[in-house]
Formats: C-alpha cells, sequence, structure tokens
C-alpha cells in the first residue's frame, strides 16, 4: 500500500528515486529537455536531495571499484614476483601502495614478467599520475 492517503504514490521517496533514474538512463532527452528536466527536480528540494545523494554515491562506488582495481594489479605484480623469484622485499609493496595510476602499475606487471631480480624492476620516481 501507499505511504500514506495523502502523499500520491509519485511522492514517495522510492518511486521518485526510480522515475529519476529511468528517466536518467531510459529517456534520451535533447539539450532543451535535459535543462528543463534539471530546472524542474531542482524546484524540488526532496528531489534535488535526491539526485545529489545519487550521483555522491555513484562517485563513491567508482572511488571503490578504481581502488579495487588498484589493489588487484598491485597483487597481479606480487604473485608474478613471488612465482619468478620466490622472495618479493616489503619495499616492493610498499612502493606498489603509493602507485595510484593503472597504466603504471600495467607497465611494472610488464616488467615483473621478465626481471630475474627485484633491483630490475624500475619503481623509482614513479608513484603516480
Amino acid at each position: 500500500m501507499y505511504p500514506s492517503p495523502a502523499a500520491p504514490p509519485w511522492r514517495t521517496d522510492a518511486r521518485r528515486f526510480l522515475l529519476a533514474k529511468v528517466v536518467d538512463l531510459y529517456v534520451e532527452l535533447d539539450e532543451a529537455q535535459t535543462e528543463r528536466f534539471v530546472a524542474e527536480t531542482r524546484k524540488d528540494e526532496e528531489v534535488r536531495k535526491m539526485v545529489i545523494t545519487w550521483e555522491e554515491t555513484l562517485a563513491e562506488r567508482e572511488a571503490r571499484g578504481e581502488a579495487r582495481g588498484l589493489e588487484a594489479m598491485r597483487n597481479s605484480i606480487l604473485r608474478v614476483l613471488q612465482r619468478r623469484l620466490a622472495l618479493v622485499p616489503a619495499f616492493v609493496r610498499e612502493k606498489l601502495d603509493a602507485i595510484r595510476s593503472v597504466d603504471r602499475l600495467e607497465e611494472i606487471l610488464d616488467q615483473a614478467l621478465t626481471v630475474s631480480s627485484v633491483d630490475e624492476l624500475r619503481l623509482d620516481g614513479e608513484t603516480s599520475n
């Protein structure tokens, strides 16, 4: 049932949220329609808060996904090094942890596939992009 007789079904937070997502995901709006939709959603404080909350949620999810991807790359590098060299010094993990670029980690992974010692890895001076 609906939350209260005074609130029509489309006024509930959950329904508004779903409606906003349907419009966002499935309705292709031209520039004028997009501007009007944004203006209309800004008029309603509850909808505005909901849109902001959704954008924050997406940003947080993206950041968590990126962090997981970086951690997976670091773990792959360490695994390759452990297989090739058996012993990997702690400083290697510390240096890998400081790198925030997937591209840089991919370069190091490529190096890890061919090195015969940790000294051959070029870890210094490349901590972020």
